[in-house]
């Protein structure tokens, strides 16, 4: 067989080497973008392995619902196909009714995923949020967990999050009651949650401090939350549903509850303020056997739901300016007419599981995506 000649290289070794090169050029580039700004966000933003841009926070809002079946042939075999493995069925399949009548529609509404345009989620991985959550202990900071403030509605989120961390719950159990609270194995904390439907006390409109006594008769629906917030590392509120009107005076008190709690948290810098959307019902929601693929106003015209984009937006411009907190828009679920806890009667909370998940999906996201 003919050699080659000595001053050339074998085909292998060509290949060999040109790709060598196009590895260290391809670093080169890398190592190039980190010196910006801009460049450095979007490179920590990729899938290492799959080269996919995970989505910014303001990004997550707007996307599509695309099919992903579960397994609905039984009850368990749905609460075990939506990743729920809280312990009982306190929350899971909570539809006000577990009757086979009510499976198909339940299974239907949990066969939705959302993706957002353009970029990709985190997937939802409880052990990584467990060691995330711990992560303040392990290095010996202040710290860990996290609590749930606001109504009926955040209290859907607390239980979800519940049962799709139920694996790792070391201790306690959430309750339908006003106060609740479980810890979390690996030194991860307590996920709380507090039922107050203003987030302040609706008697003066101010924020009830740590110090402060609770009254004997406080109301179900109004409790203190400060004074179980100095050891959480994420406080997840909140408000919208119980507020009435957008008269000028009721903005000028949601104005003031805002800075209140944004002055509030940021007395303690180890705490991230997480503001969830408000999203609002679907009227006559017994239409609806699928996501809608596009928003109409007008599917909203009960109550006082057409008023919460109103206050998302007040929100979202007030956290623009204290870029440690986060608004979380999980605007997604406006599209979810279907998957409601008993249409045409309740058009507002949702099965479990069901679209809540997503909320805590998006929570997932955001928590494991801040740097820090």
């Amino acid at each position: 067989m003919a050699g080659h000649a000595y001053t050339s290289l074998a085909p292998l070794q060509k290949r060999r080497y040109q790709w060598h090169i196009f590895i260290l050029i391809t670093l080169g580039v890398l190592l190039l973008s980190v010196q910006h700004r801009h460049s450095l966000s979007a490179l920590l933003t990729l899938d290492t392995l799959g080269m996919r841009r995970y989505c910014d926070n303001d990004q997550i809002g707007t996307g599509t619902w695309v099919p992903e079946p579960v397994d609905g042939h039984t009850w368990a075999r749905l609460k075990v196909s939506a990743g729920y493995t809280c312990h009982d069925h306190r929350h899971a399949l909570m539809c006000f009714t577990n009757e086979p009548s009510e499976l198909p529609r339940l299974t239907a509404a949990n066969g939705w995923r959302w993706q957002p345009r353009d970029c990709q989620l985190r997937p939802f991985d409880s052990a990584a949020l467990l060691r995330r959550l711990g992560r303040n202990a392990r290095q010996g900071k202040k710290g860990s967990g996290v609590l749930f403030v606001g109504d009926s509605l955040q209290l859907q989120q607390s239980q979800s999050f519940e049962c799709m961390m139920g694996a790792h719950i070391e201790e306690g159990f959430l309750t339908d009651y006003e106060v609740g609270n479980f810890s979390l194995e690996d030194g991860a904390g307590q996920v709380g949650f507090v039922r107050t439907d203003y987030l302040v006390q609706p008697e003066t409109w101010s924020l009830m401090m740590p110090d402060e006594p609770e009254p004997a008769d406080i109301g179900r629906f109004v409790r203190k939350w400060t004074h179980m917030v100095e050891d959480k590392e994420f406080v997840v509120v909140n408000t919208g549903a119980h507020w009435g009107n957008h008269s000028p005076l009721t903005m000028d008190r949601y104005n003031k509850m805002i800075q209140e709690i944004i002055s509030f948290i940021d007395s303690y810098p180890h705490i991230t303020l997480i503001v969830r959307s408000s999203v609002p019902g679907h009227t006559n929601c017994s239409q609806y056997d699928a996501p809608l693929t596009h928003d109409d106003p007008a599917m909203h015209n009960s109550y006082n739901w057409q008023t919460f984009d109103l206050l998302n937006d007040v929100w979202r411009q007030t956290l623009a300016q204290h870029p440690k907190h986060i608004f979380l828009d999980v605007a997604a679920t406006s599209l979810r007419g279907d998957g409601h806890r008993m249409p045409d009667k309740d058009c507002l909370h949702y099965c479990l599981p069901g679209p809540v998940d997503w909320w805590n999906h998006l929570l997932y996201h955001v928590i494991m995506g801040r740097r820090g």
